[in-house]
């Protein structure tokens, strides 16, 4: 799918029945878990486990090009920390660290909260 399709796809839209938010919240919910899930068997330092990790990064990318900070879950959390401790062990700190820079000011305290600590505990486990 073209990545304008899937943009437009990911956006919601309250007049079309395609596009409905909780829809499309439920899709990026569902979405970061089973990226997450991917990489929860998987160790970061085995080798043998890097396929693993590469599979999912280019999906991760995408998925967090279209999210932003005040969406993160849980398992955002625990993809963000399986990545970064992988592109850590590569010794790509630069990209390790760049997911887990806090929440914007525009964000609500609530949502910049569980970012905060979302992004928190992904960079404290690149140290």
């Amino acid at each position: 799918m073209h990545r304008l399709v899937q943009a437009v796809t990911r956006t919601p839209d309250p007049t079309d029945p395609h596009r409905q938010p909780a829809d499309i919240a439920t899709a990026r919910y569902i979405t970061e878990a089973i990226l997450a899930d991917a990489l929860a068997g998987p160790d970061a330092h085995n080798p043998a486990d890097w396929p693993a990790y590469r599979m999912v990064l280019p999906l991760a990318r995408a998925l967090l090009e279209h999210t932003t900070p005040d969406t993160d879950t849980t398992w955002t959390s625990r993809l963000l920390n399986a990545l970064g401790r992988y592109l850590s062990g590569q010794g790509d700190l630069d990209t390790a660290i760049a997911p887990t820079t806090p929440a914007p000011p525009t964000a609500t305290t609530a949502s910049m909260a569980l970012t905060t600590r979302t992004r928190w505990d992904s960079r404290h486990n690149l140290t």
